[in-house]
């Protein structure tokens, strides 16, 4: 019986076939879900992207750990010497590196913002830094009047970062 609870999260392993483009509709779902939940806005930049990258890691433990016991408790009839166990362990901890990997976001500058990029960190050198926004300003402050038409921040959002949000 597996008494670890599991996530119903998609995750993307590059060592089954899947394109650097599914990787990143995996960060889109995974940053969507979170940005429904935890606006970017709601908090600093530097938070809210350590929260996020907590998040991925929470869901790929949850489920790292309920596919350890799935296979734990299919095996335990079997001795773990046994070159079969073995070959299966050792792929299984090439899977977790593997989907972590694919879970880290770039967090370089934004080539357009002050933000983070939201790319995955193995994404395409010649493609720029993203921080998947639409770069207006969301604050509630009296830089420029942003709370009256909120404007595409010229500024790289310098009134979020001197609000310290």
């Amino acid at each position: 019986m597996i008494s670890e609870n599991d996530t119903s999260a998609f995750f993307c392993l590059a060592s089954s076939g899947e394109s650097n483009q599914r990787r990143e509709s995996h960060l889109v779902a995974f940053r969507e879900a979170w940005e429904a939940e935890t606006p970017r806005s709601s908090q600093s930049e530097l938070d809210w992207t350590a929260d996020f990258t907590a998040h991925l890691e929470s869901l790929a433990d949850l489920r790292i750990v309920h596919v350890r016991q799935w296979i734990q408790s299919n095996l335990e009839r079997f001795t773990s010497q046994h070159a079969n166990v073995q070959v299966l362990y050792r792929a299984l901890e090439n899977a977790v590196v593997d989907m972590k990997l694919n879970l880290e976001i770039c967090k370089q500058k934004c080539s357009t913002c002050f933000r983070s990029c939201m790319r995955s960190r193995r994404h395409d050198l010649e493609s720029s830094h993203d921080c998947c926004t639409d770069h207006s300003c969301h604050f509630d402050c009296e830089y420029e009047n942003h709370a009256e038409d909120r404007p595409v921040c010229g500024m790289r959002s310098v009134c979020a970062f001197m609000l310290g949000r």
